[in-house]
C-alpha cells in the first residue's frame, strides 16, 4: 500500500488519540511529547502511528479526543439515557481531557486539507506529520455529566442524583489517563484554524436532540 501511494503521489489522512499518552503530565500534551498508552486501545493507535511514520507516505495524523456528536453512541448520550432511567449515576471526576464535537473535526479537516493540498492530490513534504485538534478548554467525565443533567433539568425532566468518584472507585476494566489535554498550538498556527470552547460546541450539538 506504501509503495503504491508513494508512486502516485498519494498521501494518508489519519485520525489517532489522546490515549497514546500516559496521563503523568500536568500540561497540554505536543505532538512530540514521549507516548505511553495504558490500555490496548492506546497502544493499538500508537503502532498504527508509527507504522504510518515509518512508510514513507506523506501523511497527517490529526490526533484529537473525547469525541462525541449527534449520531452513533457516545459518552453524553449514554450518560443521558442513564440519568433518565436510573436513581443514582456515578460518574468518574478524576480523568480530564477535552469533549469534541464530530463537525468540528470534520470542518477542521477539510480547511486544513484545502490549505495543505492545494492541487487536491498532494501533500507537501513539509506539513507531514502529526498534529493535535481538539476544542478547546478541558473537562472531566464528570463536568461532562452535569452538564448533560443540567440540560435535562431545564427540559422538565426528572433525572437521577448525580455523584463523582474516582476512578480506582469506579472500577473500569480499562485503565484510562487521568489527563489527556492536547496542545493545539501547531495546527492552529500553521493553518490558521480555530478550537472553539468545548462546552459551545456542546451546547451546538445537542441543541436538537430532544431529550437535551
Amino acid at each position: 500500500m506504501s509503495q503504491e501511494m508513494l508512486h502516485i503521489g498519494g498521501f494518508l489522512l489519519h485520525y489517532s488519540t489522546d490515549f497514546v499518552f500516559d496521563g503523568e503530565k500536568h500540561t497540554p500534551y505536543l505532538e512530540d511529547d514521549a507516548p505511553g498508552p495504558l490500555n490496548v486501545y492506546g497502544a493499538s493507535k500508537l503502532e498504527g502511528d508509527n507504522a504510518i511514520r515509518q512508510s514513507g507516505v506523506p501523511h497527517m495524523i490529526l490526533r484529537t479526543s473525547w469525541v462525541y456528536g449527534r449520531r452513533g453512541t457516545n459518552f453524553p448520550k449514554t450518560i443521558a439515557k442513564y440519568l433518565i432511567e436510573k436513581k443514582v449515576v456515578r460518574v468518574v471526576a478524576d480523568q480530564i481531557g477535552t469533549p469534541t464535537w464530530s463537525r468540528d473535526i470534520a470542518s477542521t479537516t477539510a480547511r486544513v486539507l484545502l490549505q495543505a493540498c492545494p492541487d487536491k492530490a498532494r501533500l507537501s513534504e513539509a506539513l507531514s506529520g502529526i498534529y493535535n485538534y481538539t476544542a478547546s478548554g478541558s473537562a472531566s467525565w464528570f463536568d461532562v455529566a452535569e452538564k448533560v443533567a443540567f440540560k435535562l433539568r431545564r427540559a422538565g425532566q426528572k433525572v437521577a442524583e448525580l455523584y463523582p468518584v474516582s476512578a480506582a472507585e469506579f472500577g473500569a476494566k480499562a485503565k484510562r489517563p487521568a489527563y489527556s489535554v492536547l496542545d493545539c498550538r501547531k495546527i492552529q498556527q500553521i493553518f490558521e484554524v480555530d478550537s472553539p470552547p468545548w462546552h459551545a460546541s456542546f451546547d451546538e450539538c445537542f441543541r436538537d436532540i430532544g431529550y437535551l
